[in-house]
């Protein structure tokens, strides 16, 4: 029997009541529809400026490849001392330039492209059925369009970015076309930034050399290849050497003799520039501890090292360098540290004076390399404790024929003598550079005029020869 209560008036919902009812579930189904529409936008598209992340252009960018007969270009897109404006202007006016950078992208571009960002300031466009003249086209369209002045309403900044494209070929995934891209986009930052770079035969040489080394060099730190050369610095009112500056090679059994410049950035990329800034540290402390024992006059010979990118914004370099100090036995002013310009520059919002205060307290020597090449202003150089200038090879390669790098020059030693430093010339290659720097009142200066980088053997060599005539 059923029971008369289900049929009671009471059991019954209003129609009022049913449409309430209809009413708030419709609306908890909206919220949880965009809710999760939301979610999932998150996890597709970069929260700042809105444009698919890294994962789905990659994947987006797979999907392309795989269509047969479709021709697949890709842009890899990279603002130009974004890290300067970060640390110069703070994160929120960096966010806006990123976010108006997005917005200058996305109105550059036609139907047949579509952009992402990567991540930082690195943006990648992807392209489909445009080959040869409108490539270029469009890749000189979207260099312009975020190229100039950008207004953010109380400032406007200068912007520039470098671009590197890759095209598509048989058998090629997105992470490899991406990679080469990439690289086309270094080649653009070190050919002068602000251009386009086409990724072509003779990088794709060099990125398979690239990847050859990288697996060889950690059997290189393993199997002692790694050595070091020591090029004379000399005292410009003597001609007598001062010290020396310690430069890495790798003494490749196949290639020869690497420098530095080709392996070093190999090493920071894959991990291992602690072991090398670690075996330079120890072999020239040992050697200069060996040859200030020559003859008196070398006792206080000096010791410069390159202090890598990573080292300098390692939290433990200055442990690093005290224990250098406390093995080799010398006294901490024998070994003076060269730090990059643009090392310095770009480490401003990590407190580069502080890291820098603290090595000099240690005692040991500081030295900005590549004076000139980056973009310190006065304010920063007086606050930087620094004991030397040394003035880039570029500026030194015109003396005594181009005005224009006189002048430059000129000023770098007004500065020296101003802030109480010395300065050092690099790459003097000539009498005429020489005698130029002599006359200006350069202390100090290298270079293949007065001796090319030399074995321990050679250097001390060298040495011996200095102490024999008095």
């Amino acid at each position: 029997m059923s029971d008369p209560a289900l049929h009671s008036p009471r059991a019954q919902l209003e129609p009022t009541e049913v449409g309430h009812t209809v009413e708030r579930l419709t609306l908890e189904l909206a919220r949880m529809r965009d809710e999760l529409d939301e979610s999932m936008r998150l996890a597709t598209h970069d929260a700042l400026t809105g444009l698919p992340n890294r994962r789905t252009i990659t994947e987006r960018l797979d999907e392309a490849i795989e269509r047969p007969g479709e021709e697949v270009a890709v842009m890899f897109i990279d603002m130009d001392r974004f890290k300067v404006v970060n640390d110069l202007y703070g994160h929120e006016v960096g966010d806006r330039l990123l976010r108006q950078m997005a917005e200058q992208l996305h109105e550059a571009l036609g139907d047949t492209s579509e952009a992402g960002r990567l991540g930082g300031d690195e943006f990648v466009v992807v392209t489909r059925g445009v080959s040869g003249n409108r490539m270029v086209h469009l890749a000189q369209r979207v260099l312009e369009a975020l190229s100039g002045p950008v207004d953010l309403g109380h400032r406007c900044l200068p912007l520039t970015v470098s671009i590197g494209v890759a095209s598509s070929r048989g058998g090629m995934g997105a992470n490899e076309l991406l990679n080469r891209a990439d690289a086309a986009m270094y080649r653009a930052k070190r050919s002068g930034r602000g251009s386009v770079v086409y990724f072509d035969e003779e990088m794709e040489r060099e990125l398979a050399e690239r990847s050859e080394l990288e697996r060889e060099l950690t059997a290189a730190l393993q199997d002692g290849q790694l050595g070091v050369h020591y090029q004379p610095i000399i005292d410009m009112r003597t001609r007598l050497i001062t010290g020396f500056e310690g430069l890495v090679r790798w003494m490749h059994p196949r290639r020869g003799v690497i420098p530095a410049s080709r392996f070093v950035p190999l090493a920071e990329d894959v991990g291992e520039v602690w072991a090398i800034d670690a075996f330079v540290l120890g072999e020239t402390g040992r050697r200069v501890a060996q040859w200030q024992r020559i003859a008196p006059e070398f006792s206080d010979l000096m010791m410069s090292v390159n202090l890598s990118a990573q080292q300098f914004r390692d939290n433990s370099v200055v442990e690093t360098i005290d224990h250098a100090v406390a093995a080799a036995g010398v006294e901490p002013s024998t070994f003076q540290l060269e730090i990059a310009e643009t090392t310095v520059i770009d480490h401003r919002g990590g407190d580069a004076t502080g890291v820098l205060q603290r090595l000099r307290d240690l005692g040991v020597r500081l030295a900005m390399d590549n004076f000139g090449t980056g973009a310190s202003s006065l304010a920063v150089l007086k606050a930087l404790p620094l004991d030397v200038l040394n003035i880039d090879r570029r500026f030194i390669a015109g003396l005594g024929e181009c005005r224009d790098d006189e002048v430059i020059v000129e000023a770098v030693l007004g500065l020296a003598r101003a802030f109480g430093v010395e300065a050092v010339a690099e790459g003097v290659e000539t009498p005429l550079q020489h005698d130029w720097l002599a006359r200006a009142g350069c202390g100090f200066a290298q270079g293949f005029h007065y001796s090319r980088p030399l074995t321990a053997e050679s250097a001390e060599a060298l040495l011996r020869r200095q102490a024999s005539r008095g």
